[in-house]
């Protein structure tokens, strides 16, 4: 007889036999998974996508100085500058090193914001009705009166 890991319908880790898992689920790949994003279950989607967006702006924009300031820097003789699909790939690794979440670059959008070209997150902001300032005092106020 087998015995494996299993976990409960309330979550409580139990030895049994092979036999008797009629009544409970098996610890699978997939039963971990769920396991982990219940873990930050408390933040709201629409939260967790604005914390993402964020955090990708970010390291584009560390990825923009870094492009830059290699282009500014002088060469030795035989010496050959970093392109921006060695930036992008040392800014990511450097990320992941660092917060343990993978973050691809595209080196082509690192051209473009090079080039003067504009993030997502911006654009769209200049889209909106209300400027972030005033989206802030609305909110304040809105709470206020609650």
């Amino acid at each position: 007889m087998d015995c494996h890991i299993t976990i409960s319908k309330f979550g409580q880790q139990k030895k049994s036999q092979v036999r008797t898992l009629s009544s409970v689920q098996r610890l699978t790949f997939s039963a971990l998974q769920q396991l982990y994003i219940m873990v930050n279950k408390a933040k709201s989607i629409a939260l967790k996508a604005k914390i993402n967006r964020e955090e990708v702006d970010g390291i584009k924009l560390y990825a923009k100085k870094v492009y830059l300031m290699e282009l500014e820097r002088s060469l030795e003789l035989g010496e050959k500058r970093k392109s921006s699909r060695q930036v992008c790939e040392e800014v990511s690794d450097a990320h992941l090193a660092s917060t343990g979440h993978r973050i691809k670059l595209h080196h082509w959008t690192l051209l473009r914001h090079a080039n003067g070209g504009v993030t997502l997150t911006e654009s769209n902001g200049k889209k909106g009705w209300l400027k972030e300032d005033k989206e802030d005092r609305l909110v304040k106020f809105t709470v206020e009166l609650a």
